[in-house]
């Protein structure tokens, strides 16, 4: 990819703006020379999200900056990608909030159902259930430990219960969901988030308070700032400790600080609104495998934070809010770069790796652009983009869809 990402993200900005309705979001996709599912949220799938809006305010230009999370700033309590197999999830359970059991009957190993108070997992965004018999009784034939897939919306709503804390943009019920199976059996890991950013492994699902949702959505906001501070510190190490050049290195540092000043930045908002913003609590890690590394950059930063920096474009343009569109500004120039440093990571890293892992990590990144999708199945509260320039569902569709055709084909 040697495409200018500043120049693909405003093109992919400007075509949204006359977004279009996408097709229904499901099927499954098998991760050939893998091992095991992506660890915290689900990805996969072979369609679109269902639903339209309308294109987004009118008015205002774009200029040349990018960047930032959008609908959730850069980060989010899933545990991350592996490549080695960990179940969704693997983030430390949430301290206040989230999903509980679903009470219901034990039901025939092949029915598709959950097992009674089955949460496993608890995490900002997502929550892990057991199913009473294997996954394959909920959609597509899947290969233990191989396959993973999105389930229909319907089936989602049938078996994933209402979170208590909203999710991170006010939502209570589910977004989308997957099922997939390991040693342990047959589990559906249910989303309650429409987008985030780049997701710091470890995670812990504080809960964040304030009177609305535009307070809480801050809240969220300023701790996922906060929580891509330690995701930067991590990649500069690691790529020390795998020999990267030092302008890499580098740029992770500089990315670790202007982090530290959105997370400032959002904080004052998110208590200028009334909102309490939790204090960041992340599980220690070692150092990761480059093909690792590699998995983790191209979803992470190539895919997630690639798309919140053209989210971040239209909020420093759309917020109704003046001291937000003031504060996008600056953090969307600042996230430009850190999407720019997430692809130029992603070259040096192909250079370490052998051909398989180079299949492995693209098709791994490949299924996350269908997994944006497949999150962006519905709007998402509408003072959201009144305020704070929060784009419809269907434009955030259409930026990903410009965007897979410059940068992600």
């Amino acid at each position: 990819m040697r495409t200018s990402v500043g120049r693909a993200l405003r093109h992919a900005v400007l075509v949204s703006l006359a977004a279009a309705p996408a097709a229904a979001c499901g099927g499954s996709v098998t991760i050939a020379g893998g091992s095991g599912s992506p660890s915290g949220s689900s990805v996969g799938g072979s369609g679109t999200t269902s639903g339209s809006s309308s294109a987004g305010a009118s008015g205002g230009s774009i200029g040349g900056s990018g960047a930032s999370s959008g609908y959730a700033a850069s980060g989010s309590a899933d545990s991350g990608v592996s490549s080695t197999g960990t179940t969704p999830g693997s983030g430390s359970s949430s301290s206040g909030s989230g999903a509980s059991g679903r009470e219901m009957d034990a039901g025939a190993p092949g029915q598709c159902a959950v097992k009674v108070n089955s949460a496993s997992s608890n995490t900002v965004c997502s929550t892990t259930f057991d199913l009473v018999g294997a996954a394959s009784a909920c959609g597509p034939a899947y290969d233990a430990g191989f396959t993973i897939g999105l389930l229909p919306n319907a089936k989602c709503e049938e078996l994933c219960p209402p979170r208590a804390d909203g999710g991170l943009v006010g939502f209570s019920t589910v977004t989308y969901c997957s099922a997939y199976e390991d040693a342990g059996g047959g589990h559906v890991n249910c989303s309650y988030c429409l987008f985030t950013g780049r997701r710091p492994e470890g995670l812990s699902g504080d809960a964040t308070d304030g009177p609305d949702a535009v307070a809480r959505f801050l809240a969220r906001a300023a701790y996922l700032e906060a929580a891509s501070v330690d995701a930067f510190v991590r990649l500069g190490r690691e790529l020390k400790t795998h020999g990267a050049p030092r302008s890499l290195r580098a740029a992770a540092r500089r990315a670790a600080r202007d982090e530290v000043r959105h997370a400032r930045v959002t904080q004052r908002l998110a208590e200028r609104a009334g909102a309490r913003v939790p204090a960041v609590r992340l599980q220690a890690r070692g150092d990761r495998s480059l093909e690792a590394m590699a998995v983790e950059n191209a979803v992470e930063g190539c895919v997630r934070e690639t798309l919140g920096a053209a989210v971040a474009m239209i909020q420093a343009e759309r917020a109704g809010d003046r001291d937000v569109r003031g504060a996008m500004k600056r953090i969307a120039r600042d996230e430009t770069r850190h999407a720019q440093l997430s692809w130029t990571v992603a070259r040096w890293l192909d250079t370490k790796l052998n051909a398989a892992a180079r299949v492995r990590v693209r098709q791994t990144r490949d299924q996350a652009v269908r997994e944006l999708l497949c999150e962006l199945a519905r709007d998402p509260d509408s003072v959201l983009t009144a305020r704070l320039g929060i784009p419809p569902a269907a434009q955030a569709r259409a930026v990903i869809e410009d965007l897979r055709e410059s940068l992600w084909s």
